[in-house]
C-alpha cells in the first residue's frame, strides 16, 4: 500500500487529479477480482454446468464483456498493436501475452529512465515524415539489460540519411596524403549529388543532350555496365604502389603492452579533440602501428551506422564517439590514409566498408590480424578472442559484441570491452609478424609452435617460405582495402529462392501462389524497412516471413497466429498484410488461368485443307487408318480444362499389355506394352440438358458418358466417368459408326473423353462401357476389368506399327480459337504413340 500511496501522488502531480488514491482504490478491486476467478467452476463441474442453458448464456455474457473490457484496456495502454484488432480477436492468447509483454517492457523502461534522472527526449518538429521513425524507441534485450530504452541516434545526422538511393558517391572532398588526384568520374558524381561546388560545366555538359539521353538510360538500367555503377575508389594508384621496405620482412622484438588501468585512455566527442588526436598521432607513429576497431549497429537502422571507433597506440588508448561529430569523422583520412602509418585491425573486412560508407574514411597500408590467423592455422579457431588468449594470455569477455552500443552513457563494462579489442593488439601484431617470418615447409618449426618467448625476443631467422607467408597476408590486407562499398538492391526472387532453399523440405515445398506471396512481402518489408529506416529483421524476420506464406492467412486474426510473437510492425500493417497477400494470390490465379484454347493432340485445321502430318525420321510403315466420329452437342472445353469447383479435370492414364498370353505379365515375356492417356471432361450445372448422345464405336474398345447429371469431387468424378462393362449394341446413327479392326470411341456431350493414344489389338470385338446405375453396388477391381479388356482387344500377333486415327468432326458449336469444321470436312489425322509428329485435327 506504501507503493500505491507514492504511485498515487506521482499521479495527482502529473495529472493534476483531485483525489489522489486511484490505485489505492483499484488495488483491492483487483484483489477481489484475482479470488472470484478462482471460484470459477472448473473440471468436471464445469461440464455439469454446461448443460444448463441459463450457465451458457451467462457464460457467454460474461465473456463478452470481458474481452471489452480487456478490449478497450490494451487499446489505450498498447495503441501500436490494437488499431485494427476487434474484442473478439483476444480469443488469440497469444495477442494477450504479446500486448502484456510490450506494456512491461515500456514499464521498465520508463521506471530504468525515473530512477536514472532522465527524460524523454522529443522528436524534433522539423523531423520528415520518411524518417518519423529516427527518434523512436528501441527495446532489445542485451548484455546492457533487457528491454533498454534508447532514442534514434541517427535523427543527428539524419540529412546525410538517404535509404532510396542508388548508388554511394563519397563524401570526400579534400584527399589526404595524395599521389594522384581524385578521378573525374567522381568529381562528377560529387557536384551531382551537391557534395562539391562550382565546376557548373561539367555538370552543364554531362546534361547536355547526348548527357540526358544517358542519364535517362541509366536511369532505366539500360546500357549500364557493371563496372560503371559503383564509382573507383579514391586511393586506388596509392593502394596499387604500396611498398614495404626489406626491414619490414625481417624479425624484430615484440613490444609489451601494459595493463589497462595503467593506460591513459581519451575519449573523443567534439571536432577539436579529433584533431588534436590526429595531430598526436602523426607526431608519434610515422613509421610505426596503431590498432584500429569498430563497434557497429544494425537492428533498428536499414543500413547500420559505426557507433564507436577505438584506437590504440603504444600508449594510450582511444574512444572515438562519432555522434556529434559524424559529418567531421573524414578527418580521420589524414591518419587511415597515410602509407607510413600501418594499420592493424582483425577482420577487417567489414570494417573497411563500414568506414567507407559512413565517414568516407579509407584505409591505405594495412595488416589484418585475421589473415594471419589463417595462414599459420592457428590452433583453436581465428578470433581475436583466441588470438588474444593464445598470445597475451587474457581472456576477453565476448558478451558485448552484440550489445547495443547506441546506448549513451556507455556502461564501464562496454568501455573496458571497446578498450580491450585494440589494447593488446599491437602485442599479437608484432608476434604474428615473427611466426610468419619463421614460417618453413616442416609442421614442428613452423610459425606460433616456436613458443610465446621466443616470438617475443624476435631473435629469429626469417626464411624465404616466412618472407612470401607475410607478403601474402600484406597483399591480401591491400586488397581488402580496396573494396569499395556499393549499394545493393532487393531482388526479390533471388531472397524467395534463398529462403526457399534455408527453410524449405521435401514436405513442406511453397506453392507458386504462396512463393508469389514470399515475393511480394520481401518487396513490402524493404520498401518499409527503407522508409522508416529500419533492419528487415526488425520489421519481419525471414522466418516470420516463411511461416506467413506458408499459412497464407485470410484475415488479420489469423496471421497474428502464424508466429508466436509477432513482430510490432506486422500488427500495426496486419490488414495491409493480408490484403497483399490475397492480391499476390489474385495475380496469381489469373496468370495461371487457361484461355481458351485447343488441345495438342487436336490442332484447328481450314476448311477445305488438308491436315498437316509432322514428318518424322522413324516413321513406321503406315496401317489402315481407323475412322473416329465425334458427335458434339454443345462447344468443346478448352484443353486443359477444369471443374466447376476450379480443380483440374482428372488426366487417366492406362497401361496395357500385349502379348501372346494376353495376361498382365505378357510384357516380360517378351509382349508389347502401350499407354492410354485419358483427359475426362464433365457436365457442369449450367447445363440442364439430359438428352443422351449416341456414342461412336470403334471395333475395339469404347468409352461412352457414365452419368448425364453434373458430378462434384475429383474421385468422385474419375470412378464414375470411366467405367468397364459388357458390350453393347451399336449407335443407330450412321455418323456414329466406324470400320475399324482397333481403335476408340470417343462421346462428347456433356461429358466427354479425349484419347491421346489408342489401345492397340486386333480382331477383338466390340466392347461400350455403360452408365453406372446411381446406386452403388460393388464391382470388381479396376485392375481386373481392365485386364479382361485388353485380353479381348489383344491380336493374335502385334501390329507392326500403330494405327493411325481418323476422326471426323460432326456439327457442332466450336470453341473459341477453332474454326467450325463440317461433317464432310477431311478426315484428321491423330498419330499413334509410335509416329514422331504431333496429332493435329
Amino acid at each position: 500500500m506504501q507503493n500505491c500511496t507514492a504511485v498515487d501522488e506521482a499521479l495527482r502531480q502529473h495529472l493534476q487529479l483531485e483525489s489522489p488514491c486511484f490505485v489505492a482504490q483499484l488495488l483491492p478491486l483487483v484483489v477481489d477480482l484475482v479470488r472470484s476467478s478462482r471460484r470459477l467452476p472448473q473440471g468436471e463441474e464445469h461440464a455439469i454446468r454446461r448443460g444448463s442453458r441459463d450457465f451458457l448464456a451467462a457464460s457467454r455474457d460474461l465473456g463478452q464483456r470481458s474481452l471489452s473490457t480487456a478490449h478497450r484496456a490494451l487499446r489505450f495502454l498498447d495503441p501500436a498493436s490494437h488499431q485494427s484488432t476487434r474484442p473478439e480477436d483476444l480469443g488469440n492468447f497469444n495477442l494477450i501475452v504479446d500486448s502484456v509483454d510490450s506494456i512491461l517492457e515500456k514499464v521498465d523502461g520508463c521506471l530504468r529512465d525515473a530512477a536514472a534522472g532522465r527524460t524523454q527526449e522529443e522528436e524534433p518538429a522539423d523531423t520528415p515524415a520518411a524518417t518519423g521513425a529516427l527518434s523512436a524507441g528501441v527495446s532489445r534485450a542485451g548484455p546492457s539489460g533487457p528491454g533498454r530504452s534508447a532514442a534514434k541516434p541517427q535523427v543527428r545526422w539524419r540529412q546525410l540519411i538517404d535509404n532510396h538511393r542508388t548508388q554511394f558517391v563519397p563524401r570526400l572532398v579534400v584527399k589526404h596524403n595524395q599521389r594522384a588526384p581524385l578521378q573525374p568520374r567522381l568529381v562528377t558524381a560529387q557536384r551531382k549529388a551537391g557534395l562539391r561546388q562550382g565546376g557548373q560545366a561539367e555538370v552543364a555538359a554531362a546534361e547536355s543532350p547526348g548527357g540526358a539521353l544517358q542519364s535517362h538510360l541509366e536511369a532505366m538500367g539500360v546500357g549500364k555496365r557493371p563496372e560503371d555503377v559503383a564509382l573507383p575508389h579514391p586511393y586506388e594508384q596509392e593502394l596499387s604502389e604500396l611498398a614495404w621496405p626489406d626491414t619490414f620482412f625481417q624479425p624484430c622484438s615484440a613490444q609489451r603492452y601494459g595493463r589497462v588501468e595503467d593506460t591513459p585512455l581519451v575519449i573523443i566527442r567534439t571536432e577539436s579533440q579529433l584533431r588534436e588526436m590526429i595531430q598526436e598521432i602523426k607526431a608519434t607513429c610515422l613509421g610505426k602501428e596503431i590498432a584500429v576497431d569498430v563497434e557497429h549497429h544494425d537492428f533498428r537502422s536499414y543500413r547500420g551506422f559505426v557507433c564507436l571507433v577505438q584506437v590504440s597506440t603504444r600508449q594510450k588508448d582511444f574512444l572515438i564517439d562519432p555522434f556529434d561529430i559524424f559529418e567531421q569523422m573524414h578527418l580521420l583520412n589524414e591518419v587511415f590514409s597515410d602509407p607510413r602509418i600501418l594499420k592493424v585491425l582483425h577482420g577487417a573486412d567489414r570494417d573497411v566498408l563500414w568506414l567507407q560508407r559512413d565517414f568516407s574514411v579509407y584505409l591505405v597500408n594495412m595488416f589484418d590480424t585475421g589473415l594471419a590467423t589463417r595462414a599459420l592455422r592457428l590452433q583453436g579457431g581465428y578470433s581475436l578472442a583466441n588470438l588474444v588468449s593464445h598470445f597475451c594470455g587474457v581472456k576477453l569477455d565476448k558478451k558485448y559484441q552484440t550489445a547495443d552500443w547506441r546506448e549513451r552513457p556507455l556502461p564501464q563494462e562496454m568501455v573496458f570491452y571497446a578498450r580491450a579489442d585494440t589494447h593488446y593488439l599491437l602485442f599479437c601484431y608484432d608476434c604474428l609478424k615473427n611466426a610468419l617470418l619463421a614460417q618453413t615447409g616442416m609442421a614442428s618449426t613452423s610459425g606460433v609452435n616456436l613458443g610465446i618467448a621466443a616470438l617475443e625476443k624476435g631473435d629469429l631467422q626469417a626464411t624465404q617460405e616466412g618472407v612470401q607467408a607475410l607478403q601474402s597476408v600484406m597483399e591480401k590486407s591491400a586488397a581488402l582495402c580496396g573494396t569499395v562499398y556499393q549499394e545493393s538492391p532487393l531482388d526479390a526472387g533471388s531472397l524467395a529462392m534463398s529462403l526457399c532453399e534455408r527453410y524449405g523440405s521435401k514436405q513442406r515445398q511453397l506453392e507458386s501462389k504462396q512463393f508469389e506471396a514470399l515475393k511480394a512481402l520481401a518487396e513490402w518489408r524493404d520498401q518499409l524497412a527503407r522508409n522508416m529506416d529500419e533492419s528487415l529483421n526488425f520489421i519481419a524476420p525471414d522466418a516470420c516471413l516463411w511461416r506467413v506464406c506458408l499459412a497464407m492467412p485470410s484475415t488479420p486474426m489469423r496471421l497474428r497466429s502464424t508466429c508466436n510473437p509477432l513482430p510490432v510492425i506486422l500488427q500495426q500493417h496486419a490488414q495491409e498484410v493480408v490484403d497483399l497477400i490475397s492480391k499476390s494470390g489474385e495475380t496469381k490465379a489469373s496468370a495461371e488461368e487457361p484461355s481458351p484454347q485447343v488441345s495438342p493432340a487436336i490442332a484447328p485445321m481450314a476448311e477445305g485443307s488438308e491436315p498437316a502430318v509432322q514428318p518424322s525420321a522413324q516413321r513406321q510403315p503406315a496401317a489402315a487408318p481407323t475412322v473416329l466420329t465425334i458427335t458434339a452437342k454443345g462447344s468443346e472445353a478448352a484443353w486443359p480444362a477444369r471443374l466447376p469447383d476450379g480443380s483440374p479435370k482428372p488426366l487417366v492414364h492406362v497401361t496395357a499389355s500385349f502379348g501372346s498370353g494376353g495376361s498382365s505379365s505378357s510384357a516380360a515375356a517378351g509382349g508389347k506394352t502401350e499407354q492410354w492417356a485419358v483427359l475426362c471432361a464433365f457436365a457442369t450445372e449450367s447445363d440442364g440438358s439430359e438428352e443422351e448422345t449416341p456414342a461412336a464405336e470403334v471395333g475395339g474398345v469404347g468409352l461412352v458418358e457414365s452419368s448425364q447429371r453434373p458430378q462434384r469431387g475429383k474421385a468422385k468424378a474419375i470412378r464414375r466417368a470411366i467405367s468397364f462393362a459388357a458390350p453393347a449394341p451399336v449407335a443407330a446413327e450412321p455418323t456414329a459408326a466406324v470400320s475399324s479392326s482397333a481403335g476408340v470411341t470417343v462421346t462428347a456431350g456433356q461429358a466427354g473423353v479425349l484419347v491421346d493414344t489408342p489401345l492397340q489389338g486386333e480382331g477383338a470385338g466390340a466392347t461400350t462401357l455403360r452408365t453406372r446405375k446411381k446406386k452403388r453396388r460393388r464391382v470388381a477391381p479396376a485392375g481386373e476389368i481392365l485386364e479382361k479388356v485388353v485380353q479381348a482387344a489383344a491380336a493374335p500377333a502385334p501390329v507392326p506399327a500403330p494405327a493411325p486415327v481418323v476422326v471426323q468432326v460432326a456439327k457442332a458449336a466450336p470453341p473459341a480459337g477453332v474454326a467450325a469444321a463440317k461433317a464432310a470436312s477431311p478426315a484428321a489425322r491423330v498419330s499413334a504413340p509410335g509416329a514422331a509428329s504431333a496429332p493435329s485435327v
